[in-house]
């Protein structure tokens, strides 16, 4: 840890999730002996941020810091959970079914470039053909817009 001489809770956080690389919410809630529920919100917080990216293997959710180069990126957008990331930072945000239902649209219209962008490299660094992923493209933004 670096010498400070006042250290926030949520500066200890980030500390130890840089110190661990990519450790699990239930590791940090362990180590600052902190409620689940607090531990979360913050992680919210600096998600929104860009200091930290959380992503979820089955039930348990995993926290990286993002690096420096990361952030300064544009925007950058991981189809292959995006809507359980989603849904998850919604359960996190304690929002509601039905208003998940009504922001989903909206999300997905203000990332479509970002998505479909991705979509397109990852499709290519397969060696899929271009007529191929379009199809494959209209077909997925379809029931990408299905939450």
């Amino acid at each position: 840890m670096q010498k400070r001489i006042l250290l926030t809770p949520v500066d200890t956080l980030v500390e130890i999730i840089i110190e661990n690389k990519k450790c699990s919410i239930t590791f940090l809630k362990n180590k600052l002996n902190l409620p689940l529920e607090i531990i979360e919100k913050w992680l919210v917080i600096l998600e929104e941020y860009k200091v930290i990216d959380i992503h979820y293997s089955g039930l348990e959710g995993y926290v990286t810091i993002i690096e420096e180069k990361k952030k300064n990126q544009t925007s950058e957008v991981n189809i292959s959970n995006l809507k359980e990331n989603f849904i998850q930072r919604s359960k996190i945000k304690d929002v509601s079914y039905e208003k998940m239902k009504s922001l989903w649209p909206v999300f997905i219209n203000e990332y479509e470039s970002d998505i479909k962008r991705d979509f397109y490299e990852k499709a290519k660094a397969k060696g899929y053909d271009i007529a191929k992923i379009d199809i494959a493209w209209v077909k997925f933004k379809e029931d990408l817009k299905q939450l």
